[in-house]
């Protein structure tokens, strides 16, 4: 008879151990699917402050940044960038050409302007830069950026 209880003890330690092994796969692929999910919803909500063609900030990102910046009474600076024939370019100009430009022309004004600022589209022809300020100096290298006289 103890035989036999050795039998079931055995064959319930068996169970147990199949059942966490279950157990731990099952929360295994709930952790994936919920950093997937997490992964979707980051991409949605960056799809919404994007655009699409540059990937760079969107006017609502912008305006959502500067509002948080005045509410919370934070000094901040400004800078916005007007390429004032965009318009004439972009009807004269095949619209791939004409986005590989902006999307060169935000990566240079990114750079000049440094990894914190806030770069993106203002409207169809300008280009904003949001920084929040602190101690160090303003960037005074501007003079690097191609005007048109």
């Amino acid at each position: 008879m103890l035989f036999r209880s050795q039998g079931v003890t055995h064959s319930i330690s068996e169970s147990i151990d199949v059942m966490q092994r279950s157990h731990q796969a099952a929360v295994a692929q709930l952790r994936d699917e919920i950093r997937v999910l997490h992964e979707e919803v980051d991409r949605a909500r960056n799809a919404e402050w994007t655009n699409a063609t540059t990937g760079f900030w969107n006017r609502r990102k912008l305006d959502t940044r500067i509002a948080e910046l005045i509410a919370t009474d934070r000094p901040f600076c400004l800078m916005l960038v007007r390429v004032r024939n965009l318009p004439q370019i972009a009807a004269q100009h095949p619209k791939a050409l004409v986005n590989v430009c902006i999307k060169s022309l935000l990566q240079r004004f990114r750079g000049i302007a440094g990894t914190e600022a806030l770069t993106g589209h203002w409207d169809e022809s300008s280009f904003a830069r949001s920084e929040e300020h602190t101690s160090e100096p303003p960037v005074t290298s501007l003079s690097r950026m191609p005007s048109s006289a």
